[in-house]
């Protein structure tokens, strides 16, 4: 294993350069590893002795620890020093005067750098309440484009994927779990590719079975031996989906088939997760729909699921779809789900229906009272298409 050439040691001795973190109290927060004790650890990255960083050291990956033993009795002797300097910089780098600091300065803790920091960290870690834990699901669950208030733009699929995977680094979720999260939350615009991935998952979306050249344990793996497994072998590999996606996306923004849209909200690793309608005019945000939406909703406008071009609000304000050009027939007359019909299907059993006739094969339905459908949107002065209305008012015959 190769030393870090790169790395400063013309710095204050124990100080981490590159590290801004407050020295810590001792007292468990939630999430420490992800707020303090990473970002530490990545920082003795920046400490060298004897051309291997603490960094190494701490993982022992230096020569001489536990990933690469060997070396003389002088170089076993450089890797004890580098643990005794892991351990001085830790002690830099907590609050004095706290139970932590006094108990990690009695004698048989000096010079244990690596036992050290692996028992801050274990008691760093303050577990959730099975009320906190809860509340994140809930969050989890909620999360999509527009609950996060994210811009809509080339990167909008980058961004929806840093907050599911930031929030499910919180929850323990896996990359499979998040890849179905993923799919779910995706912008309505996204719904025809979305449906087509969960009918038919590609399996270029995987991790393979294997490492590969350019991983860590395929190049440190010694000569001869059998290549590693993939720590994450069959799970989906977020970059693979992301890179596929938005090729797709990019190619909407581009041709008008989505309006870009930019609010001044908070980045992704800030996100606190807050509830919003979307493109919403005016009125009250948590005004719901005149009449309710489901997943069997469809907008005759983008194609896409659970919601309408224009739904009227219980407030009287009206929500608009972002597709801003129209969309041929024969492109929305194409799109398939697995649990409703075609557009034309939905368009024809709603027109029969109308029309007085009860026996609809588009789709099964229990016959209802007739009466006219009370309107789900306002008039669409923009469409020339006044058939495509009929597409909309699905939930009617359902």
């Amino acid at each position: 294993m190769a030393a870090n050439p790169q790395a400063n040691s013309q710095y204050e001795t124990n100080k981490l350069p590159g590290f801004n973190k407050e020295p810590f109290d001792g007292k468990p927060i939630h999430f420490f590893d992800m707020i303090w004790f990473i970002p530490f650890i990545v920082a003795c990255g920046n400490i060298q002795q004897d051309g291997w960083t603490l960094h190494q050291t701490y993982y022992g990956n230096d020569l001489g620890g536990v990933n690469n033993p060997g070396g003389n009795a002088a170089q076993q002797a450089q890797h004890r020093l580098r643990i005794h300097r892991l351990y001085n910089v830790l002690m830099h780098h907590l609050k004095p005067n706290t139970r932590l600091y006094r108990y990690l300065n009695g004698p048989d803790w000096v010079s244990e750098g690596i036992l050290a920091c692996d028992y801050v960290r274990a008691r760093g870690n303050k577990p959730l309440s099975e009320e906190q834990r809860s509340k994140l699901q809930n969050e989890w669950n909620d999360s999509n484009v527009e609950s996060l208030n994210l811009d809509i733009y080339d990167d909008t699929l980058n961004d929806l994927m840093e907050a599911i995977e930031l929030l499910g680094s919180k929850l323990g979720k896996t990359y499979q779990e998040i890849y179905t999260k993923f799919l779910q939350a995706c912008p309505s615009q996204m719904s025809a590719i979305v449906a087509a991935e969960r009918m038919n998952p590609n399996a270029a979306f995987n991790f393979p079975a294997l490492v590969g050249p350019g991983h860590p344990l395929f190049v440190n793996n010694p000569a001869g031996n059998p290549i590693p497994p993939h720590p994450f072998a069959g799970q989906k590999n977020p970059d693979a989906i992301l890179t596929s996606f938005n090729l797709a996306w990019e190619g909407m923004l581009n041709s008008g088939a989505v309006r870009e849209r930019h609010k001044k909200y908070p980045s992704v690793n800030s996100i606190k997760f807050p509830k919003s309608s979307f493109n919403q005019k005016n009125g009250n945000k948590n005004s719901k729909p005149k009449r309710s939406v489901d997943e069997k909703t469809c907008c005759y406008r983008c194609g896409g699921l659970g919601h309408v071009a224009k739904m009227v609000m219980q407030d009287g304000t009206v929500k608009e779809c972002a597709t801003t050009i129209t969309i041929p027939k024969d492109i929305l007359f194409g799109i398939k789900y697995p649990h409703i019909g075609t557009a034309q299907e939905r368009r024809d059993a709603f027109r029969s229906k109308r029309d007085g006739n009860k026996k609809v094969d588009a789709i099964d339905e229990a016959e209802e009272p007739e009466q006219e459908p009370e309107p789900a949107v306002e008039d669409d002065a923009d469409s020339s298409d006044e058939e495509a209305q009929y597409a909309l008012q699905l939930n009617d015959t359902e």
